[in-house]
C-alpha cells in the first residue's frame, strides 16, 4: 500500500474470494453430500503396490534418513563447488 499499488491489494482481495469459492464448493461435495455409489472402494493391484512401496519408502527413509542427506550433500557440492 505505500508504494502505490493499492489496485494490487484489490486484486489479491478479489482473487481471494473467487479461490474462496472454489474451495468452500469442495467441502460442501465432501462433508454435505451423499456418496453416489456407496459402495465399498476396492483398490486394484497397481494401487496396492505403489502404496506399499509409499509406506515402504517412508518408514525406510523416516528411520534411517542419512542416505538422502548424504546424497543431498553431495548433489549441492557438485553444483556449487565452492560451498565447501
Amino acid at each position: 500500500m505505500k508504494a502505490n499499488y493499492a489496485w494490487l491489494a484489490v486484486v489479491a482481495v478479489i482473487n481471494s474470494a473467487i479461490s474462496l469459492y472454489y474451495y468452500i464448493r469442495v467441502i460442501v461435495n465432501m462433508y454435505m453430500k451423499a456418496p453416489e455409489d456407496a459402495t465399498r472402494f476396492a483398490p486394484s493391484w497397481g494401487q496396492r503396490v505403489a502404496l506399499a512401496a509409499c509406506i515402504a519408502f517412508t518408514l525406510v527413509f523416516g528411520i534411517y534418513p542419512q542416505p538422502i542427506i548424504t546424497f543431498a550433500e553431495k548433489s549441492i557440492l557438485a553444483l556449487a563447488p565452492w560451498a565447501s
